[in-house]
């Protein structure tokens, strides 16, 4: 929470009789329905405060065909829902597609067999680096931040 209010406008306080709201834990509890209302304050949920706060996951993007390859026959059916593409008009925030953001998941991410890739990048030289080996916001993702709430 710390490095999101410092690195953006977003600032958290103590709820007191707000109707929404998030509650932070100490613990790795996490809850994924909307609204979030019970959140870890470990930094390896850092996406799920992203969620909470309005964000999609970069590979949803509607114009990640660009940016990225998603390899279907490594992904089991249950989890193709993961990489549903949003409409253009959905999480949409106008800035340019960055493959260092947080909320983009790693090249292996819902693997079938936890080695084969399900996603590559269309840049070449390009590694996608996996959820655990990025810790903050990317500094896109505190400008993508700044730009939805207009500060």
């Amino acid at each position: 929470m710390k490095h999101i209010s410092e690195k953006t406008c977003i600032k958290f306080k103590r709820r007191t009789y707000e109707q929404h709201y998030v509650n932070f834990i100490l613990g790795e509890g996490t809850t994924a329905n909307f609204p979030w209302r019970l959140m870890s304050l470990f930094w390896y949920h850092c996406t799920r405060k992203m969620h909470a706060i309005g964000f999609f996951h970069g590979h949803m993007r509607s114009d990640r065909d660009e940016y990225l390859i998603i390899h279907w026959q490594n992904i089991p059916e249950n989890f193709q829902s993961q990489f549903r593409k949003l409409n253009p008009y959905e999480g949409r925030i106008y800035i340019p597609f960055h493959y260092d953001s947080i909320m983009l998941y790693g090249a292996y991410a819902f693997s079938h067999d936890g080695n084969s890739i399900t996603m590559s990048p269309t840049k070449p030289g390009v590694v996608l680096k996996e959820t655990y080996e990025k810790k903050y916001l990317s500094n896109c993702d505190a400008q993508s931040i700044n730009k939805l709430y207009n500060c």
